[in-house]
């Protein structure tokens, strides 16, 4: 199944999704929000109003909150009020609805460090993929990111307080201009990206990802 036809079913869904209780349209309802400003939508009402896993959004001053496919899954597909989301272990490896036709494509290899997973990358470790711009007509572009493993740092997300191992990445795409650092907040156990601020392109601003997990009862 392609990633468009697959986008179109998780749109179908989550229209669907809107009549099924109350507590389903209080859910659609925040996806629908749009702010500006320093108040994040991921607050602990919000979040317990869904029953599938989320992704709360920034970019630039705005956020919206994505409704994700199952837990436990590599790839995840988010879909939100006017975009969607393919992360690959929690790296953006597909945008639709990104401006300034900064939309992407980058499937990862099976030897990614993101793939294979980032608590185990040493320093200095480095990785190129090809990256294609569909809107800016580019295709097999490099991007190599260069690993700094840093330390173990807590957070407060959601209402919640996570132990993630911090990854720095300084990403280079030399045919764009692109000199920019990731960041990944990676379960040290397994990897898994919880939270991240990816560069896209030089002209847009980081995108900050955190990813909510729906817990035994239904809370994120």
């Amino acid at each position: 199944m392609t990633n468009l036809r697959r986008y179109g079913l998780l749109g179908a869904l989550a229209l669907s999704l809107a009549g099924c209780s109350s507590t389903m349209n209080s859910a659609v309802d925040s996806m629908n929000l749009a702010l500006f400003g320093p108040e994040t939508l991921a607050t602990p009402d919000t979040l317990s109003a869904f029953t599938q896993p989320v992704l709360h959004v920034q970019f630039g001053q705005s956020q919206t909150i994505m409704v994700g496919s199952a837990p436990g899954s590599v790839w995840r597909e988010w879909v939100g009020p006017q975009q969607v989301l393919l992360t690959q272990n929690g790296r953006v490896v597909q945008t639709a609805g990104i401006p300034e036709g900064a939309d992407l494509q980058a499937s990862l290899a099976a030897d990614d460090p993101v793939v294979t997973g980032l608590h185990r990358v040493t320093d200095g470790q480095a990785y190129t993929r090809q990256v294609d711009y569909p809107g800016l007509y580019l295709t097999g572009i490099d991007e190599t990111e260069t690993y700094k493993p840093r330390r173990l740092e807590r957070l407060s997300l959601g209402g919640r307080e996570f132990e993630l191992l911090r990854i720095d990445a300084d990403v280079r795409i030399p045919r764009l201009g692109l000199k920019a650092t990731n960041q990944y907040w990676v379960d040290p156990d397994n990897g898994q990206v919880v939270h991240s601020k990816q560069y896209l392109t030089p002209d847009l601003p980081p995108m900050i990802t955190t990813v909510y997990e729906v817990q035994p009862g239904g809370q994120p």
